[in-house]
C-alpha cells in the first residue's frame, strides 16, 4: 500500500503573483490525501475547495502545514490566495491505488 501512494503522489506549485488574488488548481482526481504548504517561512496562504471561498478558507501560517485528516476530497479543484505577493503555495496529494 505504501508503495502504491508513493507511485500516486502529486505536487503542484501554485504562485500567487498578486496578494488577494484566487488562483485554482485542477486536481488529477479525487485525492485520498492533501497536504498545503507556503514554499518560504515568510508567507501566509489559505485555502479553499470551493470557488470564491479561499478568502475565507483554512489558513496555513508561516512555517506551517496544513495536512487533511485521511479523507476523500469531493473537489477536483483547489483554489488558493495569499496577502503576500509573489507567495509560492505547494499542494501534495496522494491518490488511491
Amino acid at each position: 500500500m505504501a508503495n502504491d501512494l508513493i507511485k500516486n503522489y502529486t505536487t503542484y506549485r501554485i504562485t500567487c503573483t498578486n496578494a488577494g488574488t484566487e488562483y485554482s488548481q485542477a486536481l488529477s482526481d479525487r485525492p485520498i490525501k492533501i497536504s498545503v504548504s507556503a514554499d518560504d517561512l515568510t508567507s501566509i496562504v489559505q485555502f479553499s475547495f470551493t470557488e470564491n471561498g479561499s478568502g475565507t478558507g483554512k489558513k496555513v501560517f508561516q512555517g506551517a502545514e496544513w495536512t487533511s485528516p485521511g479523507f476523500v476530497v469531493n473537489s477536483k479543484t483547489i483554489y488558493v490566495q495569499s496577502p503576500n505577493a509573489g507567495a509560492v503555495v505547494v499542494v501534495e496529494t496522494w491518490m488511491a491505488p
